[in-house]
């Protein structure tokens, strides 16, 4: 069975992709965060423990995708309004997003770094992947400072880019081709073999038993899973890479020194082995017990911090930000942008236009939502409000 950790159970087209999830996974302790809502291949908000098989449509393709954050202390730097604006402009010139790249390989990659995976990528993409490395992307990625008495915090919300694309698909195209392929023998077989007034029969029966299974939840096992979570790990690597890159590049610019303890992460689209567990989540974060959670909400509302539980009631897992109340179609065609402008205003960016409509924090749960259930998994330390926002438009 299933748990939705939400007071508001009214997103049907979520329930529903939940309940066919449920058929297929029905044993695998199916937990889905507050923030939940219908995704591609699987709901945005899922956390279950892994066995013997798993979809990759249920990481997704932003694997590794997640949120760092540098802290800077206000002693001995300030964010006036003339550094939001060499910090707008710093962005703008040296970290590419939507779909560009970086020219040249930035110079933070470290020494001997190299991407081996097990799936079969063209060598384009694998070059295109080596420049991805220091660049946002787009849609909801975004970098953004908050502050708080003692402290700004620069943070990046970005992921694997195209290359968590080609390797997800990869996987999942495996797991068409051979999820299906022993009960397509076997009706071949009984078709062949068997005698017409036997064989309708038997289909039937076999078909009761061991129903098809939709191209989408299609899933791997053996020696396919442990290709997959190879090449997992190795995108979340990747993905971990390139948010460092990017406030590496960024802090150079600024002429602040990179100190790794100041430097936070939450990461949510993987899987993670954990007491013997393996924990799924796809736009969920890790909350064990003692450990730092990045929850950002919306641009307006700022960013939650908090300290993991470590409850095994939510799989050890928090959600990972507000979760929309609107699909991007839906946002571009019923929000104002006039709007949009009035609630971002205090906060610089240069980014609120038709383009970023869909990023508006209309167009995302009212965090009273989230606050209201998340106190079983983690502590709220705070929520650090955003000074500066900005988004590939």
């Amino acid at each position: 069975m299933y748990k939705i950790m939400s007071n508001n159970l009214t997103d049907y087209e979520a329930i529903n992709q939940i309940e066919e999830i449920n058929k297929i996974f029905n044993d695998n302790n199916i937990v889905i965060m507050p923030d939940y809502h219908a995704g591609k291949g699987c709901v945005v908000g899922t956390t279950m423990l892994i066995t013997d098989k798993v979809c990759p449509n249920h990481v997704g393709v932003d694997i590794g995708c997640g949120i760092a954050g540098y802290k800077i202390d206000k002693r001995y730097f300030k964010f006036d309004i003339e550094k939001l604006k060499e910090l707008d402009d710093i962005i703008r010139k040296n970290i590419p997003s939507g779909l560009s790249i970086n020219k040249r390989k930035s110079k933070f990659i470290p020494k001997g770094y190299e991407i081996k995976l097990r799936a079969k990528v063209d060598r384009q993409a694998m070059d295109r992947a080596y420049l991805s490395l220091g660049t946002l992307g787009g849609g909801n990625h975004f970098i953004e400072v908050g502050e708080n008495e003692e402290c700004y915090i620069l943070f990046v919300h970005s992921g694997s880019r195209n290359l968590g694309v080609q390797v997800a698909s990869y996987h999942q195209n495996i797991a068409i081709d051979t999820c299906n392929k022993e009960r397509v023998e076997y009706i071949y077989n009984i078709t062949k073999n068997v005698a017409p007034e036997e064989r309708e029969k038997m289909i039937e029966e076999y078909k009761k038993e061991n129903p098809h299974i939709p191209n989408p939840s299609c899933y791997l096992e053996g020696v396919y899973l442990e290709d997959y979570l190879f090449d997992m790990r190795v995108m979340e690597e990747f993905a971990c890479l390139n948010r460092e890159i990017m406030i590496k590049t960024i802090l150079e610019k600024l002429d602040i020194p990179f100190v790794k303890g100041n430097y936070i992460e939450s990461t949510h689209n993987y899987i993670e082995d954990y007491k013997g567990l393996h924990i799924l989540r796809k736009g969920a974060t890790s909350a064990k017990k003692d450990e730092r959670v990045i929850i950002p909400l919306n641009m307006r509302d700022g960013i939650i911090i908090g300290i993991g539980k470590g409850n095994p009631e939510w799989n050890y897992s928090a959600p990972h930000g507000a979760g929309r109340i609107l699909s991007r179609k839906k946002a571009k065609e019923n929000l104002s942008l006039d709007e949009f402008k009035e609630t971002m205003e205090g906060i610089f960016t240069t980014c609120v236009s038709n383009s970023t409509l869909d990023e508006s924090p209309m167009a995302y749960k009212p965090m009273e939502e989230i606050l209201e259930v998340i106190g079983d998994t983690i502590e709220i330390e705070e929520i650090v409000k955003p000074i500066y926002n900005f988004k590939a438009s």
